[in-house]
């Protein structure tokens, strides 16, 4: 069986010639008894990306690199090593993309000496499939959380709140004039309005509070509350927010907005149905007139809407 530190050696200036014509960062690395990993062979890209100089060879990743990235570094070794088969790891090395390969190499006797690592720059590649997973989950108009974003989030967001033992407010929300704003000024103009219409919403929540657009003029809104009237106050905001009128260009005109909000998990035993009856709320408050909001649980008691403006 092949000595591969003794190959090494013997045949450095060959290796050495292979590995200096390889764009990727190629790292071997030596397994030591007492379960460290040290540099054996490393190429110039390597040297230059990880900062690296030749006085590092026989020393190990603890003694080379910062805590922290010496804590990551060993754990992918130490299961390439253990398992004795192939770990892929991708890291953000700030703004760029690697992506590792780490291949055990065994002796005869099938246990593990060396790991060599191989690392490519996949930035680009990365970059493009976070973006189509951001398209995939945000609403490409107005930049907010999509449909699909909110309601994969149900769960996470139950969850939380049961964890705290915080009420989840569903505000359903519905632009009352959307529809002539567009026929009126033509839909370029509606898509603006959209666009501001969502910052103002935005702003109109708290910070951490949750903005969806579903499609079209309809949006909900997640916030966590400790009282309910913490959700009827909110909903006063955003009603006051949309009673300043609104400028594009020479255009000016008034726009009002419907509400319709239901609490988990007062009504109902999860974030799906609750948005449902937040939806049935939305329906009266545009039924008895729009600008104002409407509390799902007082028109369930036929306490009449809530309204505010």
């Amino acid at each position: 069986m092949l000595n591969l530190d003794g190959f090494i050696q013997q045949n450095y200036s060959t290796l050495m010639a292979v590995f200096n014509n390889i764009p990727d960062l190629l790292f071997l690395m030596s397994v030591g008894d007492d379960g460290k990993f040290r540099y054996v062979l490393f190429n110039p890209a390597a040297m230059k990306a990880a900062k690296l100089t030749a006085d590092v060879y026989g020393r190990t990743i603890d003694d080379s690199v910062s805590p922290e990235r010496a804590q990551l570094l060993n754990a992918y070794y130490r299961e390439a090593a253990s398992t004795k088969k192939v770990v892929t790891f991708v890291e953000d090395l700030d703004g760029s993309y690697g992506e590792t390969v780490l291949s055990p190499i065994l002796d005869e006797r099938g246990n593990c000496t060396h790991v060599l690592a191989i690392t490519r720059d996949i930035t680009v590649h990365e970059m493009y499939q976070r973006q189509l997973t951001h398209l995939a989950y945000h609403d490409p108009l107005t930049g907010l959380p999509n449909r699909r974003h909110l309601f994969e989030s149900l769960k996470t967001l139950e969850a939380g709140a049961k964890e705290r033992g915080r009420i989840l407010t569903v505000m359903f929300m519905d632009c009352d004039t959307f529809k002539s704003i567009n026929d009126v000024y033509g839909h370029g103009l509606g898509d603006e309005f959209l666009v501001a219409l969502s910052k103002r919403l935005k702003n109109g929540l708290r910070q951490a509070d949750i903005l969806c657009r579903l499609g079209g003029d309809e949006f909900v809104a997640v916030a966590a509350v400790d009282h309910v009237r913490h959700a009827t106050s909110i909903g006063q905001r955003v009603l006051q927010s949309m009673s300043r009128p609104w400028t594009f260009g020479t255009t000016t005109f008034r726009a009002s907005i419907s509400i319709g909000i239901a609490f988990y998990p007062t009504d109902g035993p999860d974030l799906e149905r609750v948005i449902q009856k937040a939806d049935q709320a939305l329906q009266a408050a545009k039924q008895t007139g729009g600008n104002r909001y409407v509390v799902y649980q007082q028109l369930r008691e036929g306490q009449g809407q809530v309204v505010e403006l």
